[in-house]
């Protein structure tokens, strides 16, 4: 009967040493996602890569070719000039890129908007 007890003791200090466990692991994890949320400021951020059309590429597309061009032609020539033809067709990263390049340049009172609707 006694060694039954004891097993039943053991069996009782088990699941209260599994049940502190649980408890220390949650708050493990609470303290780590408090230290991240701390050290987020300080940790560096991953530099963005360089983009492939610049404004500098645009301005040399736009003096090459002085006729009217829609914004994919600008786009598919600055590609062309770093070697990687493509196409590009409306809504296209490369498009949204010259198309917000050239309204920098419009702003300035650089280049004309051929479009007036």
């Amino acid at each position: 009967m006694a060694q039954k007890l004891l097993k039943h003791e053991l069996v009782e200090r088990l699941l209260k040493l599994k049940e502190k466990q649980d408890e220390l692991t949650v708050q493990m994890q609470c303290l780590s996602q408090e230290i991240n949320a701390l050290a987020q400021p300080y940790i560096p951020k991953e530099p963005k890569p360089q983009p492939l059309i610049t404004m500098r590429l645009v301005a040399q597309v736009l003096r090459e070719n002085p006729d009217w061009m829609f914004c994919g032609e600008i786009a598919e020539k600055t590609l062309a000039l770093l070697g990687k033809p493509q196409f590009v067709d409306m809504g296209d990263k490369h498009y949204k890129t010259v198309n917000r390049i050239l309204v920098k340049l419009r702003k300035r009172g650089i280049v004309e908007n051929g479009l007036k609707f």
